[in-house]
């Protein structure tokens, strides 16, 4: 998916969106991640993927975008800090 049509997508629901950031975040808000995991006070903090992008959400607050090259990149991605945070909830319930 292309930056243009993850924004024009969201734009349909609101015509406000202008950037991908803002296209992911509507689409967190409204239930929509295609995956998310993690917590704030992690070190890898709170993130989610929608299509090739994930946001990560540090315990400040602040968002933080990747974009990866195609949507499986984004899954394996997403996976390996999945599992980085795994390990971290693991190490904190010991």
């Amino acid at each position: 998916m292309k930056e243009s049509e993850l924004i024009a997508e969201a734009q349909a629901q609101d015509s406000s969106i202008t950037t991908v950031l803002e296209a992911c975040e509507y689409f967190y808000m409204n239930g929509c991640p295609d995956e998310m995991s993690g917590d704030v006070e992690s070190p890898v903090g709170h993130f989610y993927r929608v299509a090739r992008w994930i946001v990560y959400t540090d315990s400040q607050g602040f968002h933080e975008l990747q974009t990866c090259e195609s949507e499986l990149d984004a899954r394996a991605h997403f996976d390996v800090v999945n599992q980085e945070y795994d390990a971290w909830c693991d190490k904190e319930a010991t």
